[in-house]
């Protein structure tokens, strides 16, 4: 492992932590730098636009994003959306091949959009955590031991990154998905969309129909069909508790909306599916 290092080095732990916030509740760091020792952050829900220098990315869960010593960076989370952020700083890292205090080098991107290993990465940073925050004194060669296992891991994920620059655009195209995937049954309008993407809700529309040939509010009602079909097919709920579940508080418009979606009424669909 310490062949990761040059001269075996294994960096000194400054700082490890997480902030987790509900829907509602964003964070925004102050734009401020770390002169010293590297920061690296691991979000694992939610998003966030993080700033660094002056350049902007879109990290969207699972994320790493890293920034090396002396950048200045700032980060803020999608308020719409439940956001969970590891973070942790380290001193004196010096990997194989770049300088001092770098973690990625120079015309990398500093986000690296996770496909693997997320349960492992998140599991070694909260026993690091516990390590360094234990009540009966921490053990330097533990943590130390931690550190280099997670950096490792760090490294290889960044390694292994897709394309070096995020396309912001299509990524605010995927947080929405997302977000009607998740909250399809409360009331959603475009604004409130636009409002989860960042984007303008002129430019969402543009860019989701181009996405997915759908507009936001046609893909969310879409969706809620989908989830329909599957409590009629798959639970024995009535179709009053079913429309509501959905989104549809009148029961007369969601056999509407059921019908010139599928073709077909609710009861019917649940005949041919049993």
């Amino acid at each position: 492992m310490e062949e990761l290092f040059a001269g075996g080095a294994i960096p000194e732990l400054v700082y490890i932590g997480w902030i987790e916030r509900p829907a509602r509740e964003g964070y925004q760091s102050l734009y401020h730098h770390h002169p010293d020792f590297i920061e690296l952050l691991l979000i694992t829900r939610g998003s966030a636009e993080v700033r660094i220098g002056s350049e902007l990315y879109q990290a969207v869960a699972p994320a790493l994003v890293m920034f090396n010593e002396g950048e200045w960076h700032e980060e803020r989370t999608n308020p719409e959306l439940p956001h969970t952020m590891l973070f942790l700083a380290v001193k004196g890292l010096r990997l194989h091949g770049l300088e001092r205090g770098r973690f990625h080098s120079p015309g990398m991107s500093p986000i690296v959009l996770l496909r693997e290993n997320l349960f492992s990465m998140e599991r070694q940073f909260r026993e690091l955590h516990a390590e360094f925050h234990a009540p009966e004194g921490r053990d330097p060669w533990v943590i130390r031991y931690k550190l280099a296992a997670l950096l490792a891991e760090w490294n290889r994920a960044s390694v292994k990154r897709p394309p070096p620059r995020v396309n912001r655009a299509s990524e605010s195209v995927m947080v929405v998905q997302a977000y009607i995937h998740e909250h399809y049954s409360e009331p959603l309008t475009l604004e409130r969309l636009a409002a989860v993407g960042l984007l303008s809700p002129y430019y969402l529309s543009r860019l989701f129909k181009e996405a997915t040939g759908m507009a936001p509010i046609q893909y969310a009602i879409a969706y809620r069909m989908k989830a329909a079909c599957q409590y009629l097919a798959t639970t024995e709920r009535t179709t009053e508790e079913i429309a509501l579940l959905v989104g549809y508080e009148s029961l007369t418009h969601f056999q509407q909306a059921f019908k010139k979606a599928t073709g077909t009424t609710p009861g019917r669909y649940r005949k041919q599916e049993r």
